[in-house]
């Protein structure tokens, strides 16, 4: 190895040699990359001239500041920095998948960078933006330390989600009817959850995933941080081949009960930790052989990874060399399917003995159903299937020992492509798909939807439901595909599409873009767009005589509607992605009115048909914190509703036209659809005069088991029945409160036909009831009413399921709406499931957080924005800070853990998840009581004042159930005088705070008055936060005189003149000096940028700055959320040059941020948009002019831009304008820019382009 090349003739040295794990301590070894380091620092010392090391190598928290750096100075002679005669440093670790590892390095989410300086991380931001075709690529550049936690990290929370995915798996296998897979695909549609890594199956494994989390506890443990969630994973992730040696023990028993001296043979496929590849470390197939060998034969058999498995399996293992062994010749009579490979799903079984083979398919690969029909004596046992497991234990043992007969075999045969169709649901769609399979392709169908007419296995060999609009739904549709068609739209018929154009436009561009760059990103080899004949002008249309259409007559630009305007857009993109991409051919299709056999057009769309319909009359029981927004909502989209509630005081309240809740939106709501709205205490009226009920009423958790109460439900579900039963129609109720998995299904299904004497079904004579629950946040109920991720439906029959679509599609703007249809248990399951979840990420935020705070340098805020960029782990609930509360986070967690264990399922994490929330309470207490013997340690019997601002269980609420904030003042009063200030939630909070603490009624006496030693701030609300030009600062404390004093300057809470407002590309040229004076002149200033502003520090010019990839909707909703304003000058810009050469980048990247901040912003409630356009959106012949006047507004049109960007600006400046006229409570801006330059330009000398007439404004 000739160290002295490499480091002599190169700028820039890369570490990525082996850190192995310590099996004892868990912490990973140095060796390697120190002898490096050392080689590098030799050849460096006789060198003169400055070199920049990186290291790649996953190494612990506290090495690059410390043995790293040490060991290259001294070897070196030379410090660590930026001039020449010093040597940059780095740590820049990969995030990438074996099997995958060339597509992850062209297309990260982030580049992670932990920097000794700005010259080393400049080379290395440089290096990547020529390597990575993706823009805006994100940069997370730190120091040393904060990028160490960070990569670790990243992997603790995947192999945290992995193994909640398991948890559930065996919840729902335990449960009769339960499906994992139907729930996670549920679960998954939250976006606080995500669909990636959420496969419930088995144990993780590999060279990063284990050893990273076992670094993370190690590390937490060694300086004295609390890790119980890491070592929970840990667990739980061993315990699962524990779980599957139990069920092959149970099958032992089944089939050799009478002959225990026995030994069945078990075969395992797939030896390597995850398919096609030979890698077997950590591999739970490997693992789980070895387990197996005490009690059965077993033989083995993977294609790349025998060699390999050879090593670490036990001898005994019998290895095989092709599938048709371990079948035909190893007389087995276990299968169990251990990676999730392909080649595993057409294997055909066809058994002529009478021996039964159990196939455990850990990954339910198989088709059970039909396997089982056509091979009587095979069983599939699916992993995760409740009612799969059920089956086994009902089987009776057949003959003690048979024979295996296996007499037809075939794996994916090399010449059948694989092709997607996207919206294969649809017309065309379904009728192309069914062709396909005829013609041996393997077939994926994706859309939001169901066909209607065909059952999926008649057109598809997979049917993917999902939402399409979301890239990581793409990436997971397209992966492994040959070619993909994509006929996936919005589309309803004329009548919808010009009544909805700002909706039509914003779906359809998402699925378009999405689609194509997942297909891009994915390599494949062809891509089918259906485009539409409306691109065209409508005026060619209707011309008399008209010849058939050519292509170019699309151009210049004018087309009939917002759906003929984003095909033309969608039509360019994928040309130009044909051209800058050259693996993969584009081919684009214009259709007109297209009908045959199954269509759906007649005239208007079905959808249209009943979406229109609101005759429906909806009864809601229960008024307070969820059912006053319900019936403000159904009222406000022209439902008459009929109230009821015990409580005669929000009945009366409702009466008046009062809010008997504080809910935002709720009053305005309210008077303004009176006329929609009645109450009554009665149920006779309530349900007489009604087709549809929903029931919203508290189900509360007993303290002692965790589970929920029925009680509320019951008495409503029995009075409801008895109205019923007088009446002669067919009605339907619907449960929205949240219920214990096995209630809608038992006790309530019973008692309303006890009660009604009528069956639950879907005939005029009996009675539909569906299981419906809402995802919703307290403080912003009305807005997640009608912006809702998904809608989940547990129904008894397809009428009331049907019904409940056609409500919510009547209610709620969102298109695609997702909808997740499923039986009673798999909805309750998946209800409880979502927060579990939700708990469990929040309290990795936390356990992050506090290793943070025990690490000198680190900071939570940095790395979490850092592993949020991570599409695997996503920035919602990413905020370290207090434990979560409120009143459905802490008992729906409680709830799957007590429902595990009364089914014998492991909820190992969900109880680890609620240790360690608690335990946020005691590293309060202990942090007050460290400044307490700070202060006051020579006089230990004064007591330190403690002030808490915020009561409530999050911001701007009055709701204080389960508050951490009370419960901590509870806990502190035993040592502390304790204070304490919420503007919303003293009334409540003095019912369940110790009598002790003091409430009182402003910030000022808190702070002031008291004379307080220490104060927390318990809440995230933004009136704690600096308000305009004066502040509130915590000074840092002195001990003056054995007292600790606090002094507060310049506090001043909330000026109403003052407003939140966000700057899109805020680090930009335009938008730092557009923020600067805004915060001039008072107010609250946002900054979000996927880049950070080279002349002016953040404070100068904003008052948060937020670095974001605004690509990404999740994102755009963050950075808009409470804001007023929003200017968004935020884009992919380079200069002429750079547009030209890079327009499918430029014209993805631009839509994506455009579309998503400005749906972002409706969502948010945002009250006036304002987007930068670009006078690129004229033709280029206009421009060029002699003697040209001022261009106006209506030149734009025919359209003709000059480049792709000016077609994105010219497109989202319709975006913006169809907005303002669909969704009133918006008003739109739009400015055309020409050439700008002033003070502080950026890459000013990009700007200019000779061909073009040359505007001025001087910023």
């Amino acid at each position: 190895m000739d160290y002295y090349k490499a480091i002599s003739e190169t700028d820039m040295t890369m570490i990525i040699v082996p850190t192995p794990s310590d099996p004892q301590t868990g912490f990973f070894s140095n060796d390697y990359v120190l002898s490096a380091i050392k080689e590098i620092g030799e050849v460096i010392k006789s060198r003169n001239k400055y070199h920049q090391v990186v290291v790649t190598s996953t190494v612990m928290p506290g090495s690059m500041n410390g043995i790293i750096r040490d060991t290259l100075e001294s070897s070196s002679g030379r410090k660590v920095g930026c001039h020449d005669n010093e040597i940059g440093l780095a740590y820049n670790p990969e995030f990438i998948a074996l099997g995958q590892v060339i597509r992850d390095m062209l297309n990260p989410d982030f580049i992670l960078i932990g920097e000794s300086d700005k010259r080393m991380g400049d080379a290395l931001e440089a290096l990547y933006l020529k390597i990575v075709t993706k823009r805006p690529l994100p940069f997370h550049r730190m120091n040393f330390i904060n990028a160490e936690i960070t990569k670790i990290s990243v992997n603790t929370y995947v192999t945290t989600k992995i193994t909640y995915a398991n948890m559930l798996g065996e919840l729902c296998e335990n449960l009769p009817g339960a499906d994992v897979d139907i729930v996670t695909a549920a679960v998954g549609s939250d976006f606080r959850v995500g669909n990636k890594y959420l496969k419930g199956a088995l144990a993780y494994g590999g060279p990063c995933f284990p050893r990273d989390n076992r670094a993370f506890a190690v590390l937490a443990k060694s300086v004295f941080t609390n890790a119980l969630l890491a070592e929970a994973t840990d667990q739980l992730n061993n315990y699962q081949i524990d779980r599957l040696f139990k069920i092959c023990e149970q099958i032992s028993e089944l089939s050799f009960g009478d002959f225990p001296q026995l030994r069945p043979k078990v075969g395992i496929l797939g030896l390597s930790y995850k398919p096609d590849t030979p890698v077997v470390e950590c591999s739970p197939a490997c693992a789980l052989a070895n387990k197996l060998i005490g009690n059965f034969n077993v033989c083995a058999y993977d294609p790349l990874a025998m060699p390999s498995a050879s090593t670490i399996c036990d001898r005994r293992v019998q290895l095989v060399n092709s599938i048709d062994i371990l079948l035909y010749e190893q007389n087995i009579d276990i299968l169990i399917i251990a990676t999730a490979s392909n080649s595993w799903k057409n294997i055909k079984f066809n058994r002529k003995g009478k021996k039964t083979l159990y196939v455990v398919d850990c990954w339910r690969l198989l088709n059970k159903e039909e396997v089982e029909k056509n091979n009587l004596s095979t069983r599939i046992i699916l992993l995760g299937n409740g009612d799969s497991k059920m089956e086994l234990k009902q089987l009776k043992r057949l003959h003690k020992k048979c024979t295996m007969d296996i007499i037809e075999h075939s794996i994916n045969g090399s010449s059948q492509r694989r092709t997607l169709v996207a919206g294969g649901a649809g017309f065309i769609g379904s009728h192309l798909a069914r062709r396909l399979l005829e013609d041996g392709h393997y077939v994926i169908c994706a859309d939001w939807k169901k066909n209607e007419y065909f059952q999926e296995d008649e057109f598809c060999n997979e049917f993917l439901h999902m939402d399409l609009r979301v890239l990581d739904n793409c990436l997971l549709a397209t992966k492994d595909c040959d070619w993909v068609f994509n006929f996936a739209a919005d589309m309803g018929g004329m009548g919808y599409i010009q009544s909805n154009n700002s909706v039509i436009l914003f779906n359809n561009t998402m699925i378009s873009f999405n689609m194509l760059e997942a297909a891009r990103q994915h390599g494949v080899q062809r891509f089918f767009y259906a485009s539409s004949a409306c691109v065209y002008p409508e005026h060619i249309q209707n011309e008399e005589n008209i010849t058939a259409l050519k292509e170019e007559q699309a151009w210049p630009a004018k087309p009939q509607d917002a759906y003929g305007l984003e095909k033309l857009l969608s039509e360019e993109i994928a040309l130009h992605y044909a051209k800058d991409f050259k693996t993969m051919q584009t081919r684009i299709a214009r259709f007109h009115n297209i009908y045959g056999p199954q269509g759906q057009w007649k005239g208007v769309s079905a959808n249209l048909t009943y979406m229109d319909d609101t005759s429906l009359r909806i009864s809601v029981i229960g008024l307070g914190k969820l059912g006053s927004p319900m019936i403000a909502v159904f009222a406000s989209k022209g439902y008459h509703v009929i109230g009821l509630d015990v409580n005669k005081e929000f009945v009366d309240a409702l009466e008046r036209g009062e809010a008997p809740v504080s809910e935002p939106q709720l009053q305005e709501l309210i008077i303004q659809y009176k006329a929609n709205i009645e109450v009554t205490i009665c149920y006779e009226k309530a349900i007489s005069e009604t087709d549809m009920t929903m029931i919203i009423v508290p189900t509360p958790s007993d303290p002692k088991t965790g589970s929920f109460s029925n009680d509320y439900v019951l008495s409503a579900i029995k009075a409801i029945g008895e109205v019923i039963k007088s009446c002669n129609k067919y009605h339907q109720v619907v449960v929205t409160s949240t219920v214990m998995p096995g209630s809608m299904d038992g006790i309530i299904r019973d008692t309303l036909e006890s009660s009604s004497g009528r069956k639950v079904g879907c005939q005029d004579n009996e009675i539909g009831l569906a299981y419906n629950p809402e995802f919703i946040a307290l403080g912003q109920v009305i807005r997640d009413m009608l912006n809702p991720d998904f809608i989940l439906i547990g129904e008894s029959d397809k009428r009331i399921g049907d019904a409940l679509e056609a409500l919510y599609l009547k209610t709620v703007a969102k298109r695609p709406l997702p909808f997740h249809r499923m039986n009673f248990v798999n909805a309750e399951v998946t209800k409880i499931s979502i927060n579990t979840y939700v708990t469990t990420k929040i309290t990795y935020a936390n356990m992050l957080s506090e290793l943070c705070e025990n690490l000198p340098g680190a900071d939570a805020d940095i790395v979490s924005a850092a592993v949020g960029s991570d599409s695997r782990v996503g920035n919602k609930y990413l905020k370290g800070a207090l434990a979560y509360g409120g009143p459905c986070f802490p008992r729906d967690n409680r709830a799957f853990a007590a429902l595990a264990k009364s089914v014998f399922a492991n909820a190992l994490l969900a109880e680890a998840t609620d240790q360690l929330n608690n335990y946020q309470i005691e590293r309060l207490l202990r942090i007050c009581e460290q400044i307490a013997e700070f202060s006051f340690g020579d006089v230990p019997q004064i007591k330190l004042k403690v002030g808490i601002l915020g009561l409530s269980y999050k911001p701007d609420t009055p709701v204080v159930e389960c508050s951490v904030a009370c419960a901590l003042a509870n806990k502190l009063i035993c040592n502390f005088d304790v204070f304490a200030y919420d503007s919303l939630a003293m009334p409540s909070a003095t019912q369940i705070c110790d009598k002790r603490v003091q409430m009182v009624n402003s910030v000022d006496k808190l702070l002031y008055e008291q004379n307080i030693d220490i104060l927390i701030i318990a809440t995230a609300s933004n009136s704690w936060k600096r308000n305009g030009n004066s502040k509130m600062e915590l000074k840092q404390l002195k001990r003056l005189d054995k007292k600790c004093t606090m002094e507060i300057i310049g506090h001043h809470i909330n000026g109403s003149c003052q407003r939140r407002i966000l700057v899109a590309g805020g680090a930009g040229f335009i938008g730092s000096h557009l923020a600067r004076r805004l915060l001039e002149d008072g107010h609250y200033v946002i900054c979000a940028d996927w880049k950070k502003n080279e002349y002016f520090q953040e404070d100068e010019f904003c008052n948060e700055f937020l670095h974001m990839d605004l690509r990404a909707f999740d994102n755009c909703l963050l950075a808009t959320k409470r804001c007023e304003w929003v200017f968004n000058l935020a884009a992919d810009m380079g200069g002429m040059g750079y547009i030209q050469s890079n327009n499918s980048v430029i014209l993805f990247n631009n839509t994506m941020i455009s579309f998503n901040m400005i749906e972002a912003a409706r969502q948010n409630g945002v009250q006036r948009y304002f987007y930068a356009s670009s006078a690129c959106v004229y033709p280029e012949h206009i421009q060029t002019k002699e003697n040209v006047a001022a261009l106006r507004e209506e030149q734009a049109w025919p359209a003709k831009p000059q480049d792709s960007y000016g077609l994105e600006k010219l497109v989202s400046e319709e975006m913006a304008i169809h907005y303002s006229k669909d969704f009133e409570n918006m008003q739109t801006r739009i400015a055309r820019f020409h050439n700008i330059y002033g003070p502080q330009e950026i890459n000013h000398e990009t700007l200019v382009d000779d061909r073009a007439l040359i505007f001025v404004v001087f910023v």
